[in-house]
């Protein structure tokens, strides 16, 4: 691996987030997008094990070492985090599936870390913390994607809408509806905010993934 391969990485990943981008917004295929986003995520992170000791998202000050394509991946997270807020999820499982995620991130480092001789403790550390950011950012996209065990569907009242244009993640279109007995927030689609008046009642769909993650969608 030499920095002109690097580069020629950082050009592609960034040219697959513009067409994933592009296939998102135009032909509606949000799943690909997120695949895209995963893959490119996953890839570096490979790339960065594969290369370890030598490699660094910083400029190293050995130019025997290399600076990992670091745009890629921190434009992957921020697209997926992004996505995730528009997600309905039972949030409770969010925090339980980042735990599996940052292991199996984790596992094939260890077994590079632990055959090279001279061990950086603090860039252990900083591989740590990079694979729970990592894995906050994935767990949802990457739960949506897998197959769907169970599907119910209930009607529910709409109590009211709320729209909020945010700095960080962008337009946000949300309904409360009445969900046993209680108000519940859900974010849906801006045709679907425009069409939706409060006292309407709409199906919420529930799906459960096959590890037991929880999404809803207002039909």
């Amino acid at each position: 691996m030499n920095k002109e391969k690097l580069k020629i990485i950082n050009r592609v990943t960034i040219l697959l987030l513009i067409i994933g981008f592009i296939l998102d917004v135009l032909l509606n295929q949000r799943s690909l997008f997120i695949i895209i986003c995963l893959g490119v995520i996953l890839f570096i992170w490979g790339l960065y094990i594969y290369l370890y000791p030598k490699a660094y998202f910083i400029e190293p000050r050995n130019p025997n070492n290399f600076r990992l394509p670091w745009i890629g991946i921190v434009a992957s997270s921020i697209i997926l985090m992004v996505i995730t807020n528009n997600i309905n999820f039972y949030n409770n499982y969010y925090f339980i599936s980042i735990i599996p995620l940052s292991i199996l991130l984790l596992i094939p480092f260890f077994i590079k870390f632990f055959k090279t001789k001279k061990r950086d403790i603090r860039r252990l550390l900083l591989v740590l913390i990079a694979s729970v950011c990592i894995a906050s950012s994935i767990s949802i996209p990457f739960n949506s994607l897998l197959p769907i065990v169970n599907t119910t569907r209930v009607k529910s009242e709409v109590l009211s809408k709320s729209y909020a244009n945010a700095s960080d993640t962008g337009k946000h279109f949300e309904l409360y509806l009445k969900v046993n007995g209680k108000a519940k927030r859900f974010t849906v689609s801006k045709s679907k905010y425009k069409h939706t008046k409060e006292n309407d009642i709409v199906l919420i769909e529930k799906r459960e993934n096959i590890f037991g993650m929880i999404f809803y969608n207002i039909l």
